[in-house]
């Protein structure tokens, strides 16, 4: 099979160093090795990624003979990306530190389109979720990230396994992750597709959902990163 393909498009690429990247490696390097043995013919490899800051040693990996790496405001929706440092030596703290910035940078970038905010763990989802929740009130607007009316809303939360979860969801924020239920995950997606909420806090689980589109997103640092927030408009 491999010695009829005569073109091998491999997207995502930059996902190399992620959890599937074992997988999607083995699979570049058998036809590699596959086309290096053929005498018929040889399979071109077309590697597509996201802009990258080691875009020539990902292409020399790949045996590519042209590399093209390109700014991240030369792809057709521009992206804007904006650094806030931190100095809170203690992860805990850093998360609190950076609690409050997130929220304002969501309402500056976003307004009322869509927004994930990428959190380092399973333990911080709801945490960051929560605080989200928690200012919104303070603003006077405790529903400002719900587009839905309340009634609209009820019927897919009546579906929720997790009621505390509910709670949350029904101010227009929510969480996703692999531990959650596959029925919570639909909903969410669903919920956040429609424009219904407007907040989503996950973390490798964007890889899975490509229909999740955002216009604006949070970055925490995990502990080996230093302590930057990072916004992506």
């Amino acid at each position: 099979m491999v010695e009829r393909t005569g073109l091998l498009i491999a997207d995502e690429i930059h996902l190399i160093g992620s959890e599937i990247g074992p997988g999607y490696e083995v699979i570049v390097l058998r036809t590699r090795y596959v086309t290096a043995q053929s005498k018929i013919s040889k399979t071109r490899v077309v590697a597509l990624a996201c802009p990258l800051a080691n875009a020539r040693d990902l292409g020399n990996w790949a045996n590519s003979q042209e590399i093209f790496n390109f700014a991240p405001g030369s792809q057709p929706l521009p992206l804007e990306v904006h650094i806030q440092s931190f100095n809170a030596p203690h992860f805990p703290s850093l998360m609190i530190q950076m609690a409050k910035p997130a929220y304002l940078s969501i309402l500056e970038y976003a307004h009322e389109k869509p927004v994930i905010a990428f959190v380092p763990s399973q333990k911080q989802f709801r945490l960051t979720a929560s605080n989200l929740s928690i200012y919104a009130p303070s603003d006077k607007d405790p529903q400002r990230f719900l587009n839905i009316k309340q009634e609209d809303l009820a019927p897919f939360l009546a579906k929720f396994s997790n009621e505390n979860s509910a709670r949350l969801w029904a101010s227009g924020i929510g969480y996703c992750h692999e531990a959650i239920s596959n029925t919570d995950k639909v909903i969410v997606q669903k919920l956040f597709e429609v424009g219904a909420i407007q907040v989503v806090a996950l973390k490798d689980f964007a890889w899975g959902s490509p229909k999740l589109l955002q216009y604006a997103s949070n970055q925490y640092p995990p502990p080996c990163w230093f302590s930057s927030l990072l916004v992506f408009h």
